[in-house]
């Protein structure tokens, strides 16, 4: 009935079905692997490809100090908030302030992965410098994958360029010298007062 040579061709025959059937379910979680993978760099090269040039490329002006921030998250919200913190921080920084920040790594490396975990705390409380007039400039939103991504360009005008803080060191003279007039006169009616008892 069958030939040993036909018995070896339906042999090769089912091997390669077997085989074709085993690959293509490797195959599946390899193309899962491939689409992850694509995925993130998608999601890299959106951020490049998106990003205004004022981010790599900062203004630079006799009346003003600029500064960058860049941020992502599933709430377009928080994207914005983190985004111009991160910038209001380099603006307190740039301007002679000090921001308290923590940064924390673990890397683990195995023969086939590396897990990192990284953790990044910033409190931005600029209590030795004053940003008043501190404002955004330019800010730019897009979708990086399911995520919102924001770049903010925040300008600290200074010198007379700053309106707010002349106004705000303007307003703190004007109390001051009230104050002061105040406790002038009161002063002067210690002293009548002290001459008519005489």
């Amino acid at each position: 009935m069958f030939n040993k040579s036909t018995r070896n061709i339906a042999g090769i025959a089912a091997s390669a079905v077997f085989l074709a059937a085993c690959s293509s379910t490797g195959d599946v979680y390899q193309d899962r692997v491939e689409k992850q993978y694509e995925l993130e760099s998608a999601g890299v090269e959106s951020v490049l490809d998106n990003m205004p040039d004022w981010m790599t490329d900062v203004p630079v002006s006799e009346s003003a100090i600029y500064q960058t921030g860049s941020a992502g998250s599933g709430n377009l919200s928080m994207s914005r908030a983190k985004a111009r913190n991160m910038a209001y921080g380099q603006i307190c920084v740039a301007a002679g302030g000090t921001v308290s920040q923590q940064n924390q790594t673990f890397i683990s490396d195995t023969g086939s992965t590396t897990v990192e975990n990284s953790e990044l705390a910033i409190r931005s409380m600029c209590t030795a410098t004053d940003i008043t007039g501190a404002e955004v400039t330019e800010e730019v939103v897009v979708q990086e994958n399911n995520r919102y991504r924001t770049y903010v360009l925040v300008a600290l005008p200074i010198g007379e360029a700053n309106v707010l803080l002349t106004e705000k060191n303007d307003q703190i003279l004007q109390e001051k010298a009230l104050d002061r007039s105040s406790e002038v006169f009161e002063e002067i009616n210690v002293r009548e007062e002290s001459q008519q008892s005489e």
